[in-house]
């Protein structure tokens, strides 16, 4: 699990890519099933090589640990500690609470696009958050992993491994 947290499980960036490309609208376990036949860049704990297939993989461990989806685990372990007013993991709920459209450049014009949100790869970054709420998330991490009410979000020895120097990117 820590190689997998530290990209340096030797998965392939490009693995993360085709997920992305693929998946369309699966789970995470059809996203996961598409690294089937890929092969390691690196041995594991070797490289660090980015790739969003190591997150949907945590995600897919913190389901099995938590035995909740990874969206509820994120709202239960996460926000409502933080007291956060503007987080979520459903698209529908961040649009109803005024999510940003982003914009893209195509051929030198500006238009609206998106926003783009693959429940299948929600580790990966498809959970919506305001300003406000990713201040509070680094206040606690920045806090000894304690939010402002005083409940500990993250253990210190996982907040130690979290902010410890990890391998060079090749």
């Amino acid at each position: 699990v820590g190689q997998v947290l530290s990209h340096t499980s030797g998965i392939s960036p490009l693995a993360g890519g085709e997920l992305l490309r693929s998946v369309g609208q699966g789970t995470m376990l059809d996203a996961v099933a598409e690294l089937a036949g890929s092969e390691l860049v690196s041995d594991p704990g070797a490289e660090f090589h980015y790739a969003n297939a190591n997150y949907v993989l945590a995600g897919l461990v913190i389901e099995r640990a938590s035995r909740q989806s990874y969206a509820r685990y994120v709202e239960r372990s996460i926000f409502e500690p933080l007291g956060t007013e503007c987080s979520h993991t459903d698209l529908d709920d961040a649009r109803d609470d005024g999510l940003a459209v982003g914009h893209r450049y195509w051929f030198g014009f500006t238009f609206a696009h998106g926003p783009t949100f693959a429940k299948a790869l929600q580790p990966a970054g498809y959970i919506a958050s305001c300003a406000l709420d990713t201040g509070k998330y680094l206040a606690a991490l920045l806090n000894g992993g304690v939010t402002e009410t005083g409940e500990r979000l993250v253990s210190r020895k996982s907040l130690a491994k979290l902010f410890a120097p990890g391998p060079e990117a090749t």
